[in-house]
């Protein structure tokens, strides 16, 4: 069976809008997204919806650099590592995305998510080089003071763990993407931690910034959206 019809009915058989995955999906194919077999072999193995889902988000973001003329590269280190290579001229960034479910624990605290996100995301980062974690909710809107609480709860837990050396190494740029619909207003929160030698150029910051700014208000565009009649 061709990739794509596969592709179109495991979503199909999971329960998903079939329709609305294919027709994204065969926009993508021709964006240039370097190592999209793999991200075609995540789809076809995923187990459920919530991990079709989860690869699906990461090839939504794989898609938003791409559509940015950033090129980009699908698990550039293959199944253990980073979910998205980016680059800017000759400069790179490793790309972790971690989804949020609406479902995800929904007893914890915002603190303890953004925490736990971190946490879990943290050996996959790449050591000497730029991270970039991505933090998207399907659920309630983290609060930025939650978002650094979080942050500041998650070294707590590193200190003194085997992953102490790990995080020592790394400059790591955190970002939250919150749920969109018409009542979200506030801007994306962002934390920079630079914690080795490892220096992301100033212009790079301002790029992936602008990149950002310019998704929550697609985003927020989108949401806000509303038929309009025809005068005419």
């Amino acid at each position: 069976m061709d990739i794509n019809k596969a592709i179109y009915q495991k979503a199909r058989n999971l329960g998903l809008n079939a329709c609305e995955i294919s027709m994204h999906y065969y926009g993508w194919e021709k964006l240039g997204i370097q190592g999209i077999d793999r991200f075609q072999k995540r789809l076809l193995k995923s187990p459920d919806q919530d991990v079709f889902r989860d690869h699906w988000l990461e090839g939504t973001y794989a898609s938003k650099f791409a559509k940015s003329c950033i090129p980009v590269t699908y698990e550039p280190c293959g199944d253990e590592g980073p979910d998205l290579l980016i680059c800017f001229g000759i400069k790179k960034a490793f790309i972790e995305v971690k989804h949020l479910r609406s479902e995800y624990d929904s007893n914890a605290s915002s603190k303890k998510m953004v925490s736990w996100a971190i946490w879990n995301k943290l050996q996959q980062l790449i050591s000497n080089e730029v991270n970039i974690l991505i933090i998207h909710s399907d659920r309630d809107e983290i609060s930025k003071s939650a978002f650094y609480k979080g942050i500041y709860l998650c070294k707590g837990y590193i200190k003194g763990k085997s992953l102490i050396n790990k995080w020592a190494n790394l400059s790591l740029i955190i970002i939250y993407m919150p749920f969109f619909d018409s009542a979200h207003n506030d801007p994306f929160y962002w934390r920079f931690l630079r914690t080795s030698r490892c220096k992301v150029p100033r212009s790079m910051r301002k790029q992936l910034k602008d990149f950002f700014k310019k998704q929550i208000l697609i985003e927020h565009q989108k949401a806000d959206q509303l038929p309009i009649a025809n005068t005419h």
